[in-house]
């Protein structure tokens, strides 16, 4: 078969398949006639780069080809997913070295000879190397999910490429150049291949724990901020408490003064009772302070986001959870709901959160309802839906804080609602 219509051939399964994989671990902005464009103009700088090579480069001289190649894709990274240059060259990397060592297994089986039978066999297994990206793709599709450039551990697993291209250097040096035929070359080619895609998942799993060790920290610190701000406004009720008590006595003083037809004295009176009072009432009260604060700041955010709530109440004053227990239960329950309603790109229709809270038998039962935009997967009473950060361990915490007073915690999902339900006992 003719070199150059086999390299054109060969180029689009090989071309094809490295753009896929990179867009498999980077998102890529381009679309439609653009993905085309993109496509085009890489497999024929690519081809250009495999004919000169061909046809320049000479002897050991052809691993340089490899170098440019992968040195090229990393470039090719940088501008189409502005991602940074290790980031890209890690990639890169991984990407060439898998069609590298598939290239090594059947060169090392077939050998180098130009004839037909050869020619289809490296067609075919362009086919097989793209069935183990798609199979790669779809087996390790959360690194793109949380590929943030500033926590990617890539210091271990940048040893992988390294050691990698040394190997394939050797294997070129000894037996490919010389178009030996090793079986045993074929074995190593297939470990290397193995340890490249191992990578991968090992990747993947690290980036994952990181995830989880991000998100921890970051509702560790919310739930800091949270407490910081109800303890702030339970002082600001019980001030509240204390002025509504005097409030009272300085009302009688003033029906006294009103009374007695001091009225001048009455209005003093009245004037300076209104200068001193800088505390807006609160709109929801339970009678207890903590999940007062709670309620009213978190109703106070959804009115100024256009999402409603609704209550169904009673008096929660023989509520003993501890204050930290109940910011960690109706904070991340509320702020879950809140999140929901804010998905909904069209807020015409007013989505509302319903809350109802009863005492009955000895027991607390909240129930807290919110519309979603689309059903979520619970499983085991957990959420496994991947589309919201820190959503999942949100509502971890919320059950550890109810097991703690043996209390039961229950979420479930339809099409159109979300409901979170809590009982504890007094």
């Amino acid at each position: 078969m003719n070199s150059i219509l086999y390299t054109l051939l060969i180029g689009v399964f090989e071309a094809y398949g490295l753009i896929y994989f990179l867009d498999s671990y980077m998102e890529c902005g381009y679309k439609g006639i653009k993905r085309v464009i993109r496509f085009l103009v890489f497999y024929i700088v690519f081809v250009a780069v495999v004919i000169l090579s061909a046809n320049f480069l000479t002897g050991y001289a052809i691993i340089l080809k490899t170098f440019i190649i992968i040195i090229g894709m990393t470039i090719y990274g940088m501008i189409i997913y502005h991602r940074g240059f290790v980031t890209c060259l890690f990639f890169a990397s991984i990407d060439y070295i898998l069609l590298f060592f598939v290239d090594c297994v059947y060169v090392s089986i077939m050998g180098m000879e130009d004839h037909v039978l050869i020619c289809v066999m490296g067609i075919v297994l362009r086919f097989v190397w793209i069935a183990l990206l798609i199979f790669l793709r779809h087996k390790t599709c959360l690194i793109k999910k949380y590929l943030y450039e500033d926590r990617i551990p890539f210091r271990k697993f940048s040893w992988l490429p390294v050691f990698s291209g040394f190997i394939g250097i050797y294997l070129y040096v000894m037996f490919i150049s010389e178009n030996v035929l090793n079986y045993f070359y074929a074995f190593v080619s297939l470990a290397i291949l193995f340890l490249n895609a191992l990578a991968l998942f090992f990747l993947q799993d690290s980036l994952v724990k990181e995830e989880k060790i991000y998100q921890t920290e970051r509702q560790n610190q919310k739930h800091k901020n949270q407490m910081q701000t109800f303890n702030d406004m339970q002082a600001v009720y019980e001030r509240q408490g204390r002025k509504l008590h005097d409030y009272k006595k300085q009302m009688m003083t003033v029906n006294e003064l009103i009374r007695k037809g001091e009225l001048e004295s009455a209005l003093e009176h009245t004037e300076e009772i209104t200068k001193s009072i800088s505390v807006e009432l609160s709109e929801i009260n339970v009678n207890h302070p903590v999940v007062n604060a709670i309620l009213n700041q978190e109703y106070r955010i959804a009115k100024g986001k256009g999402i409603g709530m609704t209550f169904s109440i009673c008096d929660l004053s023989g509520l003993t959870l501890d204050g930290e227990d109940i910011v960690t239960i109706f904070g991340n329950l509320l702020e879950n709901a809140i999140q929901a309603c804010e998905d909904f790109e069209n807020k015409d229709n007013h989505p509302t959160i319903h809350i109802k809270m009863v005492n009955a038998d000895g027991k607390y039962i909240f129930n807290i309802k919110n519309p979603v935009r689309e059903k979520v997967e619970i499983e085991d009473n957990s959420v496994v839906t991947k589309s919201s950060e820190g959503h999942g361990i949100g509502l971890i915490n919320v059950r550890s804080a109810v097991e703690k007073y043996n209390g039961d915690f229950a979420i479930s999902c339809d099409e159109n609602e979300f409901v979170a339900v809590v009982m504890v006992k007094q």
